[in-house]
């Protein structure tokens, strides 16, 4: 034993030395295992066979540390989705109404769990503060998978998405192997956020080019620029928004389902409130209805804020600036609040709140 402990101190030396290169190994030599196990099988064989063929290439050093990431990843053994009685409730708990906006989106939910490889964008289109990004989120959820938000007003070209090929300044994978890389998964539900925002005049390649090129290809052949590789996307999924569909390259929306999502009725505005605000309000607060209450004709003025706007940003903004007051009055002494129409009125101007 005494020889074990003789080495000890050398092995720790090395292993601080050459860490990083263990880890490569480690991640070269799972890639290697996942490689055989995928080409052993019949998916997608001739996809893991072309990147094999590919892998041979000069590639940088950079470059094999994220050809072996990629392959390494394994979504073998990925939980079941949710069934569409799960998945409708996973709907009806972040928005209430909408009912045909969600009768459309079980069916795409269903199509993704029926067809293989269902490539159809779906795109959500309404005004501002409608739930178009937390809908997606709800459909993420519905599908069981991890999502992706990519904001396309922040992206000033299309590398930002695509990647940049070697050789120009601070070159590397764009967003969409970005996401895969930092999920571990290829089974990712991307959510790229207002496209009608995105840059359609660029010095470089622009965003919405990118996209209609992402939307166009066939998703087992997409090839990030700085990679210069074929990558399997065919188990991602493409979701859009957009505020104002006139903004948005017409070829670009002809490749998305688009979904219109209309504002609130004043009634909808009140059953939201009832169901959805106030309850996570009572939670975020920490309280209850015995300290904090409205009664109707405070619920109802509270719906009428909201008037102006076809969004629920307004309503949500004006029921926590209630709370806010109360809370206040609370933590001064007072050991209930109750909210009627004229103290709403009193304490929040309408229109204030947009």
């Amino acid at each position: 034993m005494e020889w074990l402990w003789s080495i000890l101190p050398m092995t720790i030396i090395l292993f601080f030395f050459f860490r990083g290169d263990i880890k490569d190994w480690l991640i070269k030599r799972k890639a290697q295992r996942n490689l055989q196990k995928q080409m052993s099988g019949d998916y997608k064989a001739s996809f893991w066979e072309k990147t094999y063929e590919s892998a041979a290439k000069d590639l940088t050093s950079n470059q094999t540390h994220i050809l072996n990431r990629l392959l390494s990843i394994d979504d073998s053994k990925c939980p079941m989705p949710p069934t569409l009685e799960e998945a409708k409730a996973i709907l009806d708990s972040t928005h209430a109404g909408m009912e045909t906006t969600k009768l459309m989106i079980l069916e795409y939910v269903a199509a993704q769990q029926t067809i293989d490889d269902f490539s159809q964008v779906l795109c959500l289109v309404g005004p501002p503060g409608t739930g178009k990004t937390t809908l997606c989120r709800s459909i993420a959820h519905a599908l069981g998978r991890d999502y992706e938000i990519i904001p396309m007003s922040n992206l000033c070209s299309g590398w930002e998405l695509g990647g940049s090929t070697l050789g120009y300044e601070d070159s590397g994978v764009g967003k969409i192997l970005q996401a895969i890389l930092k999920k571990n998964s290829y089974n990712i539900v991307f959510i790229f956020d207002e496209i009608d925002k995105a840059a359609k005049e660029s010095h470089y390649s622009n965003p919405e080019a990118a996209l209609l090129q992402l939307f166009d290809d066939s998703k087992s052949e997409f090839v990030d620029a700085y990679l210069g590789i074929p990558v399997d996307l065919s188990r991602a999924v493409f979701i859009c928004t957009a505020n104002d569909a006139d903004q948005v390259n017409p070829i670009l929306l002809d490749r998305c389902n688009v979904v219109y999502i209309g504002g609130y009725s004043k009634d909808e505005k009140i059953g939201l409130l009832e169901s959805h605000i106030l309850p996570k309000l009572y939670e975020k607060f920490k309280t209850t209805k015995e300290s904090i209450s409205f009664t109707s004709s405070a619920v109802e003025e509270l719906a009428a804020i909201g008037d102006s706007t076809p969004g629920v940003r307004g309503l949500q903004k004006a029921a926590e600036a209630a709370f806010l007051r109360a809370n206040l009055m609370l933590k001064l002494g007072r050991t209930q609040v109750r909210f009627d129409g004229k103290s709403i009125k009193s304490l929040i101007p309408k229109g204030e709140y947009k």
